[in-house]
């Protein structure tokens, strides 16, 4: 909900060079307390609000409490096969955001400034890309991504990424391939290839290595782990197609022995096959299974699976059009959870981790009304087999499930 600028951007292009320029403001929902002081009123914000909901007391409380200012510039150039730019923009929030008490978060941003300035570049040469970026921000943390995409034939594609983002590096509109949440505290390297046995065959894996130099939120030191995933797609046709993967992901995790924090390897490993296929020029129907196994150190392995059926209409010329699914799923702990995206109203998403045992289900509907009218609603609900109560705190739900409703509307002109 807060990763949006509201403003006004301009482009001036005067060939081999491209200028850019924007200004952003707006409020954001934060959490306020109190500060230190005893003579003075002042409040600090210890944490930014991202879910955009206003359904509780605390949550209306938050609405609005920070205002932020966003201004910045880019330049570039482009000379034949290279790409040469630069970045810089100011970030100012109208009240100070406190630093964490917490050990782990003791490299986080606090105050109510920052600023961020980068290079990067892209090289073409023959079948190569070469593409890179550097940052630095006002803290003095330092990011750095470089990477490769190598063919050396027109069947096979091999890509390399090194990132190395230390823990005092902030940033707010940032991504990249990474492990964490945040784009910080994080040296990586990713190595994945693609190769095309021929039109209708195609296997994809990647190996991702990954480390966290200082602590996260539930582990109490620095950590290793890697990623692997092996996947191989079938498409006879355009519209179908059908895949099965494999993926496995060995992490630390912090666990209390006799009074003491020690970590603990943790493997999980996914299985998963996939379908999607027409069964008519407007209906095409999408099947999955999925089945998870986790474990800790020397402990039981436990598992869970997920399989539900999608039915999406999409006419050519129709002003209606529908995404349904029905979902069951099984899971012995929450740490065996089961992501799986869900269609959503425009700009929305939904990625919901599904644990427990029981069964989900949705309907989306968009409307085209006129050229410029456009309406979506959504329904979504959860039914638990194993629970009398959902959720908790002041979203608790007395009974075992739960709905949640979406009307959109958008008008264009």
């Amino acid at each position: 909900e807060n990763l949006f600028m509201r403003g006004a951007a301009a482009q001036f292009t005067l060939k081999p060079f491209s200028v850019y320029a924007w200004v952003s403001r707006k409020m954001l929902d934060a959490n306020v307390q109190a500060g230190d002081s005893m003579n003075t009123e002042e409040f600090v914000i210890t944490s930014l609000q991202e879910s955009g909901l206003h359904n509780t007391q605390s949550t209306i409380v938050d609405k609005d409490q920070i205002s932020e200012f966003v201004t910045g510039a880019r330049i570039e150039a482009t000379i034949r096969r290279v790409k040469l730019g630069t970045t810089g923009y100011y970030t100012r929030f109208g009240q100070s955001i406190a630093p964490g008490d917490q050990l782990y978060e003791y490299y986080n941003f606090s105050g109510n400034e920052n600023l961020n300035v980068g290079l990067d570049y892209s090289w073409i040469i023959k079948n190569a890309n070469f593409f890179g970026e550097a940052g630095i921000s006002k803290s003095g943390g330092k990011a750095f991504i470089n990477g490769v995409m190598l063919s050396p034939d027109r069947l096979f594609t091999i890509s390399v990424l090194h990132r190395y983002l230390e823990p005092d590096y902030h940033v707010f509109y940032a991504a990249a391939l990474q492990e964490g949440s945040t784009l910080k505290n994080e040296h990586g390297l990713y190595l994945g290839d693609e190769l095309k046995f021929s039109r209708k065959w195609r296997f994809n894996s990647y190996v991702d290595l990954f480390s966290f130099p200082w602590l996260k939120y539930g582990v109490d030191a620095p950590t290793n782990g890697i990623e692997m995933l092996a996947q191989v797609n079938f498409r006879p046709t355009k519209r179908a197609e059908f895949y099965g993967r494999f993926r496995q992901e060995n992490k630390e995790m912090s666990v209390t022995q006799e009074h003491i924090s020690v970590l603990e390897p943790t493997i999980k490993r996914s299985y998963r096959i996939n379908a999607s296929f027409p069964i008519s020029e407007s209906f095409t129907l999408k099947s999955r299974a999925e089945y998870l196994t986790y474990q800790e150190g020397d402990g039981d392995q436990r598992d869970g699976f997920l399989i539900y059926q999608d039915i999406n209409f999409r006419k050519p010329g129709s002003k209606l059009d529908f995404s349904v699914r029905y979902a069951l799923f099984d899971t012995d702990t929450y740490d065996e959870r089961i992501y799986a995206y869900e269609n959503d109203v425009l700009y929305g998403y939904s990625i919901p981790g599904l644990y427990s045992k029981g069964s989900r289900m949705y309907l989306l509907v968009r409307w085209s009304a006129t050229r410029h009218l456009d309406f979506w609603a959504r329904i979504a609900h959860t039914n638990y087999v194993n629970k009398d109560v959902v959720g908790s705190g002041l979203e608790e739900i007395q009974g075992p499930s739960k709905t949640e409703l979406k009307v959109q509307m958008r008008l264009t002109f």
